[in-house]
């Protein structure tokens, strides 16, 4: 399976985004991505990682990404820091066909990760990637912890992280 330089990926989630970019205020090379919207939610700070199925330890429909932040050590658990205001995405992209082009962006809910062990996995599965090659954005509540979930191919990614700042806007809310 292909991985995909951060350059790369955040190349890609630019392009994605296009026309809704209204500046990027971070080194592409690194992790994270600073960006404004045109419109709500207007700032983010995206942490992008390839979402991967490696062989051995997991099922075969199981991807994941390892989270693990800039300057993080071993034995760290991660500090998530969002004082400066920005809406935080810890997103993945996943390429479960063949091609590239055809991955899916996945959206975890932060909240749920901000004190997160060294390289914790977070985990999707490939039935619900499909589902979200199959409609403009999927949604979902992951079993046993509840956590909400956004999916989207490359074209939709706008819409997806719409939804993903009103889930989280609900979740404050509540």
């Amino acid at each position: 399976m292909e991985r995909l330089s951060q350059k790369t990926l955040h190349k890609m989630l630019l392009y994605d985004l296009d026309e809704h970019v209204a500046a990027q205020h971070s080194d592409i090379s690194k992790k994270p991505l600073l960006i404004d919207l045109d419109s709500y939610p207007s700032k983010l700070k995206v942490y992008l990682f390839n979402c991967t199925c490696p062989p051995g330890g997991r099922t075969t429909d199981e991807y994941k990404i390892q989270l693990i932040l800039e300057n993080q050590k071993r034995n760290e658990r991660c500090h998530i820091d969002n004082s400066d205001g920005r809406t935080v995405l810890l997103m993945g992209y996943a390429i479960p066909l063949i091609d590239v082009e055809d991955g899916v962006y996945i959206i975890w809910q932060t909240d749920m990760h901000v004190n997160a062990a060294y390289s914790a996995n977070l985990q999707v599965t490939l039935p619900y990637m499909l589902k979200a090659l199959a409609t403009d954005v999927f949604t979902y509540k992951k079993y046993g912890n509840n956590e909400r979930m956004v999916l989207c191919d490359r074209k939709h990614i706008y819409q997806a992280i719409k939804k993903r700042k009103d889930w989280d806007t609900e979740e404050m809310i509540k």
